[in-house]
């Protein structure tokens, strides 16, 4: 009892002196406060480095480069247009760096520029990255390219637009592209030209040097470029008119390839101007804009991994070409009855270009894995290491005297064409005396002024203005703009564009493609082609227990 009267004594006499009995509790609160505040901040930093820590495990685990170890070599060695390319490998002796035939770390790519008021693929381009030695390189093929398909217009602009059945489409134009080049892209890049005039925007304008002055009007399409020669800082309407120039329209610097190198040197300049550094602040603008206007087969997480390797490459690694060929030949037109420029591509020159600057494979790419068009004295047509797909065009074109008269002024002017219809077409509009047939200059199709109707240049097809019915040349089947019902003309047969199926204009019966399974349309009974056996879709069959019993 003693010894706490002293202590509670002591306290008093430390207050009484100053002190304050409160002061150690006070300290001990201020320290938990601090301490709680900077469990906080540990809490929250950890939230941090985990969230970081993840996104850089998500972008290791993603975000790398594409899969191409089954993309080997392609062969196209006495192959139809229409049978799938056989794959090779190396022989055994003489085995590659990597067991699968590809260099490690190499790429290939198509690239199209699609018109999307023509919707024409003006441009066209093989396209290699070498990421391990940080090069790439581009090769320019000109739309006038002659290729080996079915169709009487063999430029390779038509196969994009073409149907796929046809062989066309963007696989398809692929395939003609590892015809012409032994190498088959690994991916697709179709790029809408409105995407160049917003890239452009983005980076505040590039700086170009128009190699001379630009005019041009196209009604047509509505069309009117208008650019002065000389070094100057180009907006983006400006670089969408060089890029879509293709001729004056007084007729001066006209020519495919005028045309081809024109758009080089702009990407070049493009892209030095992208692959700075300071525009990688950029990139976010950049992706909305691909994302917009451009149709690709590379998932999103391959295309990251390609802009953080492009981080390093430098433009002076960045090479720029034109396939190799003859540029200012021609071959006759049974569509349009005259001469058509065409570019036929040299398998030699093509082979050592490619190898040097495009092959991804660890195995040299030879003539013989080539598939190249060529025209004999006749003016019959040939193809090297394959099948001509169309077979009328193996024999010498018939000129009647009226028409071989419009052949020989049509090819002089034909050599440096570069529009995809009739040669020779001009910014207002070209008109055939002998027929009074018009072209319009931006998509080359041609008007017959007494019925009206249209011809594709590209595939030969006919349109009926009054139906809108179109005609193939090649088979004479017809199609229906408002159904997609093609019609055979021999047959009379329908085929339905959505199912396949196809009907009997006889009795009216229907035939599923996938299954040979015919519907009669009277009775709705269907009838198996293995079988015979008709099923009447009105009766059941007794021997066979409902459901609910099990």
């Amino acid at each position: 009892m003693s010894r706490q009267r002293g202590k509670r004594e002591a306290e008093r006499e430390k207050w009484h002196k100053g002190g304050d009995p409160f002061a150690a509790d006070g300290a001990q609160q201020k320290r938990r406060r601090l301490t709680g505040w900077k469990r906080g901040a540990v809490i929250a930093l950890s939230c941090v480095v985990v969230l970081a820590l993840a996104v850089s495990a998500w972008w290791m685990i993603f975000v790398k480069a594409p899969d191409v170890s089954e993309k080997t070599k392609p062969t196209v060695t006495d192959q139809d247009q229409d049978k799938d390319q056989e794959e090779t490998l190396p022989d055994a002796e003489d085995e590659p760096e990597t067991a699968n035939g590809r260099k490690e770390d190499y790429f290939t790519f198509l690239l199209v520029g699609e018109d999307t008021s023509s919707g024409s693929t003006d441009t066209i381009m093989l396209a290699s990255y070498d990421v391990a030695n940080q090069t790439a390189s581009l090769m320019s093929i000109p739309r006038d390219t002659m290729v080996n398909v079915s169709w009487d217009i063999k430029k390779i602009n038509s196969v994009y637009s073409a149907s796929e059945a046809k062989g066309g489409g963007i696989e398809n134009l692929k395939k003609q592209v590892s015809y012409l080049t032994g190498v088959m892209p690994d991916f697709y890049v179709i790029v809408q030209w409105e995407a160049v005039g917003e890239i452009v925007e983005a980076l505040g304008g590039v700086y170009f040097d128009v190699p001379f002055d630009m005019n041009y009007d196209d009604p047509y399409q509505d069309l009117h470029i208008h650019q002065e020669k000389g070094y100057r800082l180009l907006d983006g309407e400006d670089a969408m008119e060089v890029v879509r120039w293709r001729q004056n329209s007084d007729g001066t610097n006209y020519g495919d390839t005028t045309r081809v190198e024109v758009q080089q040197a702009f990407l070049m300049a493009l892209a030095e101007q992208c692959l700075k550094l300071g525009n990688w602040t950029k990139v976010s603008a950049f992706a909305k804009i691909f994302a917009e206007n451009v149709e690709t087969d590379l998932p999103l997480t391959n295309i990251l991994w390609f802009a953080q390797q492009a981080m390093g490459l430098d433009t002076e690694n960045l090479h720029v070409m034109t396939i190799p060929g003859d540029y200012n030949s021609y071959a006759w037109s049974r569509t349009y009855k005259n001469n058509q420029s065409y570019v036929f591509v040299y398998p030699d020159e093509t082979v050592e270009m490619v190898n040097q600057y495009f092959n991804p494979y660890t195995e040299d790419i030879t003539a013989d894995d080539l598939q190249i068009m060529y025209k004999n004295k006749d003016g019959s047509l040939g193809v090297t290491n394959g099948t001509l797909a169309d077979s009328a065009a193996a024999k010498a074109p018939v000129k009647s005297s009226s028409s071989s008269g419009s052949s020989s002024s049509s090819s002089s002017s034909s050599s440096g064409s570069s529009g995809s219809g009739s040669s020779g077409t001009s910014g207002s509009g070209t008109t055939d005396t002998g027929t009074e047939t018009t072209t319009d200059p931006g998509t080359g199709t041609t008007t017959d002024p007494g019925t009206g109707t249209t011809t594709d240049p590209g595939t030969g097809e006919t349109t009926d203005p009054g139906t809108g019915t179109t005609t193939d040349p090649g088979t004479g089947e017809t199609t229906d703009p408002g159904t997609g019902t093609t019609t055979d003309p021999g047959t009379g047969e329908t085929v339905d564009s959505g199912t396949g199926e196809s009907t009997d204009p006889g009795n009216g019966t229907t035939t599923d493609p996938s299954t040979g399974e015919t519907v009669d349309p009277g009775t709705g009974g269907t009838t198996d082609p293995g079988t015979g056996t008709t099923t009447d879709p009105g009766t059941t069959d007794d021997s066979v227990p409902p459901s609910w019993l099990g």
